[in-house]
């Protein structure tokens, strides 16, 4: 269960290092500063603008707050789909 548990959170870490900076795209692209300017921009202009004012930090700007909500949740979730597997298969 210890190995699981480290495996499982293991993968969630990497699973939110991958996701984060779509995220932070998304919320950039939903609700933006300056409707007139930011509403046409597409996604690359988004992530320009973003590594342009910020750099690869940017990407990753308000992220402790999206692990503390998802990472318990995708441990949670691989854990059970490790048990779940064991269930069916055995």
């Amino acid at each position: 269960m210890p190995l699981q548990f480290l495996a499982a959170t293991i993968a969630g870490f990497v699973l939110m290092c991958t996701v984060t900076p779509f995220d932070r795209l998304r919320t950039k692209m939903m609700a933006p500063k300056d409707e007139s300017t930011k509403r046409d921009m597409s996604l690359i202009q988004h992530a320009e603008d973003i590594f342009d004012k910020d750099g690869y930090s940017g990407f990753y700007k308000g992220s402790y707050a999206f692990w503390a909500n998802n990472g318990p949740k995708k441990c949670l979730q691989f854990l059970a789909f490790e048990h779940l597997q064991k269930m069916i298969l055995i």
